[in-house]
């Protein structure tokens, strides 16, 4: 977690994707338990020189710094102007941005060559409103949290039914474009400071520190998506299977949903007692074939976040 933004040196890695629709109803239901160290994985970034932006439709009355990148994980420090504020934007002082897994793959070249680079990553945003739009239903003041997208056109089919996220004009919160017809890049929230229409920026309840929301905008609507949709609450068996920096939210999700039961499942027992601490009913090691079939039939909800070529997937779907 990066909790000073200008000062970046390292910061934890979490997967996601995120969906919008349930984001809102995602960051009210988290808990306060300390997560374990061992969830997590540090990446170190190499600091170096300067560069400046060179781009069209900027404010060039301000300026936004931050580290990015050109396709190598040695960020460089980097200034650019945004662009203008448009009348439904915010712009966010950004004193949180967690570092996903995605984020590691788009600097690192594991999902090809930047297609907008230099790219300032970053989507598990958490700021405060310090500019607004007209049009904007946020204040100035409030703490606010940006994920995956920061724009999509709000009119179109995919839109009006909750689906955002695959409006033809979606923009994503990095290494991409703006397609409303006013231009300009896109740019994250390994920054000080980031734009984004006020309807892809979420209030952040006063009841979660900026430091717990953060992972939430990724990881957190990754795991809790899917037992929302899919109907996890009282009555329902959920298995979770993989223990780490998405199973362990999962875990904590089916819980607060108030399953009947929530099995944890994994390749070994190290995580045994992690995972009843975070509210796992029952933990199976998948190696252990008595353990295994004692869950035969008896799992409504399977929520997958570890894969492994070896695992036999006929076992644990039976």
């Amino acid at each position: 977690m990066i909790t000073n933004p200008v000062s970046l040196r390292s910061a934890s890695i979490l997967h996601y994707k995120s969906k919008r629709n349930v984001l809102s109803k995602c960051i009210v239901y988290i808990h306060h338990e300390q997560q374990p160290d061992n969830y997590i994985q540090k990446q170190s970034f190499a600091i170096t020189h300067n560069m400046t932006s060179h781009t069209s439709s900027e404010d060039s009355s301000v300026s936004f710094h931050g580290w990015a990148s050109t396709g190598t994980p040695n960020l460089k420090q980097w200034s650019y102007h945004p662009r203008p504020l448009g009348p439904k934007d915010v712009e966010i002082e950004i004193s949180h941005c967690g570092i996903c897994g995605s984020d590691i793959h788009t600097i690192t070249g594991g999902w090809g060559e930047l297609q907008h680079g230099p790219c300032i990553p970053g989507h598990e945003i958490i700021g405060k409103v310090v500019a607004k739009g007209a049009q904007s239903q946020h204040a100035i003041g409030d703490l606010v949290g940006v994920g995956a997208m920061c724009d999509s056109c709000g009119d179109c089919a995919m839109c009006k039914k909750g689906l955002d996220q695959l409006c033809p004009k979606r923009a994503g919160t990095y290494n991409d474009v703006y397609k409303d017809g006013r231009g300009g890049k896109t740019y994250g929230g390994y920054a000080d400071r980031v734009r984004a229409n006020s309807d892809m920026v979420f209030k952040i309840p006063s009841e979660i520190s900026a430091a717990e929301a953060a992972p939430l905008l990724c990881a957190g609507v990754t795991t809790y998506a899917p037992l929302k949709r899919f109907g996890a609450g009282p009555g329902k068996t959920v298995g979770v299977i993989g223990i780490g920096g998405l199973g362990h939210l999962g875990i904590q999700w089916a819980r607060a949903l108030k399953c009947d039961e929530v099995v944890a499942i994994s390749t070994s027992d190290s995580k045994r007692e992690e995972a009843k601490k975070l509210g796992a009913t029952k933990f199976i090691n998948v190696k252990n074939e008595e353990e295994l079939r004692s869950i035969t039939h008896s799992l409504d909800i399977v929520l997958c976040t570890s894969y492994d070529k070896s695992q036999d997937w006929g076992k644990l779907l039976s």
